[in-house]
C-alpha cells in the first residue's frame, strides 16, 4: 500500500496508477489451487521461513550425551576383573594357616594319601599333610600336628583318619575329622573361637567349639574324653529320638558308645586321655596361643 496523496502525483504517475488499476485479476493455475487445497485440508501448510545453508546444517545436528558410567561395556569389563580379583584375595586371606608337624615319634612310615613317609622325615610329613589328608600311622608310632592360633592334633596307636584342612579365619569355619579307628587327642586355640570342629566315628558323632578332648576309637566303639570345656555328642546311627538327642559331656567325663549296640553311658575320664592332654598342651600350648 502506498502512503502518496494523489492529488500530488504528476501526469505520467497518474497515467501509470490507471492502467494498473485497469488490469484484471490474475487467476492461480487450476494444479496449483488443487495441491493448496489438499494441502490446506491436511494440514501439511506450514510457514516456510527461508533459513541459510548452516542454520539448516545445524538445525539437523541430534544432541548426543555421554553415556553413563555403568552403561559402558568398558566399566563392566574392569568390575568384573576386580570383582575376579577381589574373591582370590578374599579366598586366600580367608584360608586357615597350615598344620605344621611339632611331634613324629617311632619307625617305619606313615601313609599320607599314597605317599609313604619315613616317621624321621618331619618336613615331609608337614608338607603332605599342610592342607589335610587321610592319615595311616601304624603301630608304637605318635604324631601330632597344629594349625597356628586354631587346633593341635595328636595321634597314637594304630590310627586311620582324615585330617581337614585348618579352619577358615572369616567364615565358612566347619571341619570335619573322619576318624575310622585310633585314639585321637585334640586342643583348641585362642583363634579357633567361632569356629567348629566336627569329629565322626563309626558310633558317634562328635561337636566341638572350644575344649580339649580325646576321641578313642577301636572295635569296641568309641569313647570321647573331655579334660576342658564341654562337648556335644550323638550316635552316629541312633534307634530311636531319644538316642538321636545329643549329650553334653562337662569337663572331666567320658561318653562311651559301645560298638555292640548297648547302651550308651556316662563316666569319669580316663588317667590315659587326660595325661595324653596334658602332654599335647605342653608342646602345643605356644602354637596355639594359650
Amino acid at each position: 500500500m502506498s502512503t502518496r496523496d494523489d492529488d500530488k502525483l504528476g501526469v505520467d504517475e497518474l497515467r501509470a496508477r490507471d492502467h494498473v488499476r485497469s488490469l484484471g485479476v490474475p487467476r492461480a493455475d487450476a494444479d496449483f489451487r488443487a495441491r493448496l487445497k489438499a494441502e490446506f485440508m491436511g494440514g501439511a501448510i506450514t510457514e516456510r521461513v527461508p533459513v541459510s545453508a548452516e542454520a539448516a546444517t545445524e538445525a539437523r545436528k541430534v544432541l548426543v550425551l555421554p553415556r553413563p558410567f555403568f552403561a559402558r561395556p568398558a566399566f563392566w569389563a574392569s568390575a568384573a576383573s576386580v570383582a575376579a580379583a577381589l574373591a582370590i584375595v578374599v579366598g586366600i586371606g580367608n584360608r586357615g594357616p597350615d598344620w605344621q608337624v611339632t611331634m613324629a615319634q617311632g619307625d617305619g612310615e606313615v601313609i599320607v594319601g599314597a605317599q609313604h613317609i619315613s616317621m624321621h622325615d618331619p618336613k615331609a610329613i608337614g608338607a603332605a599333610l599342610a592342607r589335610g589328608g587321610r592319615v595311616h600311622l601304624p603301630v608304637g608310632n605318635t604324631l601330632e600336628l597344629v594349625a597356628p592360633g586354631e587346633v593341635a592334633v595328636r595321634m597314637t596307636r594304630v590310627t586311620d583318619m582324615t585330617l581337614p584342612p585348618s579352619p577358615n579365619r572369616w567364615f565358612a569355619r566347619d571341619v570335619q575329622v573322619a576318624v575310622r579307628q585310633g585314639d585321637t587327642f585334640y586342643s583348641t586355640g585362642g583363634a579357633f573361637h567361632g569356629a567348629k570342629l566336627h569329629v565322626v566315628t563309626a558310633q558317634a558323632n562328635v561337636l566341638v567349639t572350644g575344649t580339649s578332648l580325646a576321641v578313642l576309637s577301636n572295635e569296641d566303639g568309641t569313647c570321647v574324653c573331655v579334660m576342658e570345656g564341654r562337648v556335644a555328642v550323638a550316635e552316629a546311627h541312633p534307634k530311636s529320638a531319644a538316642a538321636a538327642a545329643s549329650h553334653m559331656i562337662p569337663a572331666g567325663k567320658r561318653y562311651v558308645f559301645p560298638s555292640d549296640g548297648t547302651e550308651s553311658f556316662e563316666d569319669d575320664i580316663l588317667m590315659y586321655s587326660e595325661h595324653a592332654l596334658h602332654s599335647l598342651h605342653g608342646t602345643a600350648a605356644r602354637l596355639l596361643g594359650r
